[in-house]
């Protein structure tokens, strides 16, 4: 009889990934090798290669295991007694600490984004990627069904569909595109910048001012006021959130 496995399949994954993490993290996200991997994971490169098998799936999985922590954290956000507009807001407040796991979480999510890198990717990485994505947008999505049948957002029945898409690719854009201009910044300091990442966002922050006219310019029960940014940025202190 052969001796049972030391660790189980999910076991050893994890092990991987932690490993893949002290690796990047140790040097950067495009030169740590898988060599490096097995051995801080204490796993052959065989056991390895069964999980994961190129780098670009090194990134994906670890991509993934980020979108399980933003998942969890929007849906407590989206739970917190605010109105949405409120809860949008808190979710563009978010500091990046609170959203990834890495350090190297916002880098590594720009550079997921990249075809090349989804291309050499294995297909069952990208498909749990995608399906965590989609789980994340169905969350914000039905968010805002809710405000529209509950009359929040007010609007005929017939631009439903119209108005959730307009807020849903709006709220993205913006979120993800403030964090790539914010750390495109900061990576200029290597030629003599002197840019500070601005987190936690304070409520006069311009990406702040910005969003809250893009909100405004829905017809909302109750829009977003600067005594309710004031809530919100008390509400995220107060979960650990900020």
């Amino acid at each position: 009889m052969s001796p049972a496995p030391k660790y189980t399949h999910d076991e050893q994954e994890k092990l991987i990934l932690n490993a893949a993490a002290e690796c990047i993290e140790s040097c950067s996200l495009i030169d740590f090798k898988m060599s490096d991997i097995s051995k801080g994971a204490g796993i052959s490169m065989g056991s390895v290669y069964k999980h994961i098998q190129s780098k670009e799936d090194v990134l994906i999985a670890l991509t993934t295991q980020m979108a399980e922590r933003i998942y969890h954290v929007f849906q407590d956000i989206l739970n917190l007694p605010l109105t949405t507009p409120e809860k949008m807001m808190a979710i563009q407040m978010l500091s990046p600490e609170t959203l990834y796991i890495y350090p190297f979480g916002a880098p590594l999510c720009m550079l997921v984004s990249n075809e090349a890198i989804l291309s050499k990717a294995s297909r069952p990485w990208i498909e749990k990627l995608m399906k965590q994505e989609h789980a994340i947008e169905k969350l914000f999505v039905a968010e805002l069904e809710s405000a529209f049948d509950s009359g929040e957002l007010q609007y005929e029945q017939a631009q439903k569909k119209e108005v959730i898409e307009e807020l849903t690719v709006g709220h993205w854009a913006m979120g993800v595109g403030y964090l790539e201009v914010e750390y495109t910044r900061k990576a200029r300091n290597l030629v003599g910048g002197d840019h500070q990442l601005p987190f936690p966002i304070q409520i006069d922050n311009p990406m702040i001012q910005a969003y809250l006219k893009l909100i405004n310019g829905y017809s909302w029960k109750f829009p977003l006021t600067r005594n309710g940014l004031k809530k919100i940025h008390q509400l995220l202190e107060q979960h650990g959130n900020y």
